[in-house]
């Protein structure tokens, strides 16, 4: 019998994910699956994947393993949904059963913010256990963060607000160690840079990453606020011009990063014991055109 990583049968995967109909199958579902499973892998690694996959499958496993699995659990199986939603109207719509925008709206937006909160809550349990899941702790994905700036999706919403998601901060850092290396480093060694830089080259790296971050990031991957600020909302009103909201908001985040560029490069140039404190003022997330505004 066929069935989906991480849950028994059918019954086990309804228990978990809601809102799925008394019709459905796995066999339905197969392809969303195996989309959500290389996702995970991407993410995790096939290494802790399939540790956790072998867990699940235990009769007893540790603690520590059981918890992780059912963070995995609930990821991956709002995430086949996520990725099922669409196809399922679509064969639903021939037998005549339609749906509202708003509601095929709300439907996505429940299962990826379950899938956001399920993959922030193992990210964050694997940090906090190297000790017990040392494969974690000897992938690239974790060993590269040591090497940032902003080490931690708390380090780096201290600057940039983003909700503070463990699973969107591992999404951009390879973005972050691209701009560190190519725009920063070439500057000052992040170890060498002087004490009262640190904060305005924070600063920059965090308004450069997301610059990046939102041209090339998929919708389903951006955090709740971005997705509402950049997509939602301008799905609501009509564009004046041909340049979409990601665009400008990536724009703003760029001339940001520069501003702050700019003041790191004429903090250098001065001698090395005349580097001073440097104001970094209030920031403003919010562009003419929104219909709503972000308060920091």
């Amino acid at each position: 019998m066929r069935t989906f990583d991480f849950f028994a049968d059918i019954n086990d995967f309804k228990e978990v994910v809601p809102g799925i109909e008394s019709s459905t199958t796995i066999k339905s579902m197969m392809a969303s699956h195996e989309r959500s499973r290389q996702k995970l892998i991407h993410v995790l690694t096939a290494a802790i994947y399939t540790q956790l996959k072998d867990a699940f499958g235990a009769a007893a496993p540790d603690e520590k393993l059981a918890t992780a699995v059912e963070f995995i659990q609930g990821a991956h199986g709002n995430l086949i949904a996520y990725f099922d939603l669409i196809p399922k109207i679509i064969a639903q719509k021939a037998e005549n059963k339609n749906y509202y925008k708003y509601e095929i709206q709300m439907m996505q937006e429940t299962y990826l913010d379950n899938y956001v909160v399920n993959m922030d809550l193992l990210l964050d349990h694997l940090d906090a256990n190297t000790t017990f899941f040392t494969t974690w702790a000897a992938t690239d994905t974790y060993k590269n963060r040591q090497k940032l700036m902003l080490k931690t999706a708390n380090d780096f919403n201290s600057v940039f607000p983003t909700g503070g998601s463990a699973y969107f901060f591992s999404l951009i850092t390879p973005l972050q160690n691209q701009v560190i290396e190519t725009e920063l480093a070439p500057r000052k060694a992040v170890t060498d840079i002087p004490e009262a830089l640190v904060k305005t080259a924070k600063y920059f790296v965090a308004y450069r990453t997301i610059a990046k971050a939102v041209r090339i990031t998929d919708y389903a991957d951006l955090p709740r606020s971005l997705r509402q600020k950049l997509y939602v909302e301008e799905s609501k009103k009509k564009m004046l011009d041909s340049e979409t909201s990601v665009e400008k908001f990536a724009k703003y985040c760029d001339t940001e990063a520069n501003r702050y560029l700019n003041q790191i490069d004429l903090e250098l140039q001065k001698p090395a014991d005349d580097v001073s404190e440097i104001s970094v003022p209030p920031d403003d997330f919010n562009l003419e055109t929104d219909s709503t505004y972000v308060i920091v």
